[in-house]
Formats: C-alpha cells, structure tokens, sequence
C-alpha cells in the first residue's frame, strides 16, 4: 500500500513522463491525480518547486539503482551489453530525466534542481567508473587493448546517447535486441 508522499510523488512522475510542461500542471492538478485534497500536499511539501525537485530526486534515485545493478559475475560482452540494455530501458522509462543524467542539466523549467545537481554528478561518475569497469573486464581477457585515442570517452557517449535517444524517440527503425548489438559493435570499432 502507498503512502500519501508517495502517491503524490507517483502524481508528479507521471506528468514528468507526459510531454506536459510542468509550469502548466497546478498543485490542484497534483491533488487529483493522487486523489488527495489540494492541503494535503501541503503537508508534505512547502511549494510546487520542492516537490517538483524531491520528485526529479525520487526519479534519480531510483534510475541509478537500475542502472547500477550488479554486474560482477558477468564477462565482458554480456556485462557491455547488459549496462547499454540498463541504460535503454531508464532512457525509455523517462527520457526527460535521463536527457538531465546525461547532460549534466539541472534547470528544468522554473524549478532549479539544485539538490538533484550533486545526485545527477554522482550518477555521472558511477556511470564513467561502472564503464571502466566493464572495459577493464576486456582488457583483463585481452577482448580489448589500453589505447589512448583522442576523445575515445565522448565518442562512446555519443553513440550510446545518440543511437538510444533516437531509438527511444522513433526516429530509427530496429528492435532493441539488435540496437544493443549495434551499440556494442560500434563501441567496439572505437576501442580497437
């Protein structure tokens, strides 16, 4: 059974999912689709920008368990293309809130998410350090060599971001068994 903090938490995400400005949705609007009264919001928050930012928080915390799953077990190709799978489905989930994850934004609208700001940093960098895990796996059974090309980095990030944003927005056509195996593909042409 939900609390009341989370059903109105649950109100707001499922407007941040919407392609709704969120300047237009009213604490009035919150109230309804929770299905509590207008004060009762009140209690748990002082304004629609704390609440809007708790809930960017709640939606933070939450990606980066999914995204930070375990992987230990895992060799090197299934562990890549297990986190690019992890990363599609948050990307699929709420774009909105990863497009913030991976560019490092923390103004949405009229609402400064400056207590997410530290959190989305700290997703950035488990993110760059769960990478350099998964590719010390290829290393380790000589899949991949240490080489230091000039912003190898960002392009592992562009074809990531770019090939699963515009899948998540339908702007190519492929299943997602057969994205991940292109991203991990092209992942590899970088690295070698």
């Amino acid at each position: 059974m939900q609390t009341t903090k989370e059903k109105i938490l649950d109100a707001v995400i499922s407007y941040i999912k919407q392609p709704l400005d969120l300047n237009q949705v009213s604490i009035s609007d919150i109230a309804k689709k929770a299905e509590i009264g207008k004060s009762t919001i009140y209690e748990y928050f002082d304004n629609k920008s704390a609440l809007i930012e708790e809930t960017y928080l709640h939606l933070l915390k939450n990606y980066e368990k999914t995204l930070m799953q375990d992987i230990a077990s895992l060799e090197f190709e299934s562990a890549l293309k297990k986190q690019l799978t992890w990363i599609l489905n948050v990307i699929e989930d709420a774009k909105n809130i990863m497009e913030v994850i991976m560019r490092g934004q923390i103004d949405i609208g009229f609402v400064k998410l400056n207590a997410c700001s530290k959190k989305i940093e700290q997703v950035q960098r488990n993110m760059e350090n769960r990478f350099i895990e998964i590719f010390q796996k290829g290393i380790t059974k000589g899949i991949i060599e240490v080489k230091s090309k000039p912003y190898q980095q960002n392009i592992i990030q562009a074809l990531i971001n770019g090939l699963m944003f515009q899948y998540a927005d339908g702007k190519i056509e492929i299943n997602r068994a057969d994205l991940i195996d292109l991203v991990y593909e092209e992942i590899m042409r970088v690295l070698k």
